[in-house]
């Protein structure tokens, strides 16, 4: 009974004060941004002076759907990501900073199930909704492309796309809730998954972490099914441990 509570309470918090159209704004228009940005591009280049030196490149670029949907999974990984941690300030810290936690807590509400219930709402509004703007992207390039990209070929990136954003709307709620300031949590989260991702593709080592679905996101090569589905378990699994962990801390936050 106190975790459908729960849920009915994020879900209207987050849903009903419309904050969701901070992170649905984005993807909108990322979904018709960059495929449109793809095609357009040879037309820009063909306009370019020829002194410039760019005769090899255009020869090697050749707009395709793929390309559009490695630039939507790069660019809305970004600014979408960056729309949905603001959004999730409130809820990730804010409710400690303005107290809306403590009458609830305070009337019997457990705190276990108060984070189990953040948990449950906003990583899963996280996967549906970049899984339904993944898809979005798809039909929408699939019109403006010759070179297509076979349907049952995104399968598996749309799904890696949904996880990632899921796992960083986890890391946003364990860093808030723990630290009870969201407007920094929401910085520290950006900044971590940009730079951890620039360094681990230095490095070459862009595999079995939830950093490395970003990746298999713009993929639609044949899959390594074990790597895929392991990495996968991993990113789950961490989202898990981040659960719990929260839960812990919080059972021993001071909240008045």
């Amino acid at each position: 009974m106190q975790l459908k509570y729960g849920l009915k309470k994020e879900w209207m918090e987050f849903f009903c004060t419309k904050r969701w159209l901070a992170f649905v704004i984005p993807a909108v228009v990322f979904v018709f941004l960059d495929p449109l940005t793809v095609m357009a591009m040879p037309l820009l280049m063909e306009a370019l002076p020829a002194d410039l030196g760019l005769d090899g490149l255009k020869e090697l670029y050749t707009a395709s759907q793929a390309m559009a949907l490695q630039s939507f999974c790069s660019d809305f990984s970004q600014m979408g990501m960056l729309a949905l941690l603001l959004a999730m300030m409130r809820t990730a810290g804010g409710d400690q900073k303005n107290k809306s936690c403590v009458m609830p807590i305070c009337n019997g509400f457990r705190r276990g199930t108060y984070v189990l219930s953040k948990f449950i709402v906003y990583p899963a509004a996280a996967f549906v909704i970049s899984v339904l703007a993944y898809l979005a992207a798809y039909a929408f390039s699939w019109f403006l492309f010759e070179d297509r990209v076979g349907f049952g070929s995104i399968l598996l990136p749309l799904l890696a796309f949904g996880l990632f954003l899921a796992f960083a709307a986890a890391l946003m709620l364990t860093l808030g809730c723990i630290t009870g300031k969201g407007g920094i949590s929401a910085i520290i989260v950006f900044i971590l998954f940009t730079f951890v991702s620039m360094f681990l593709s230095a490095l070459n080592l862009n595999w079995y972490n939830p950093l490395a679905l970003l990746n298999m996101a713009g993929s639609f090569e044949r899959f390594d099914l074990p790597e895929y589905g392991l990495t996968a378990l991993i990113t789950l699994a961490a989202g898990i441990l981040l659960c719990l962990l929260t839960m812990g801390a919080f059972q021993k936050k001071r909240l008045v």
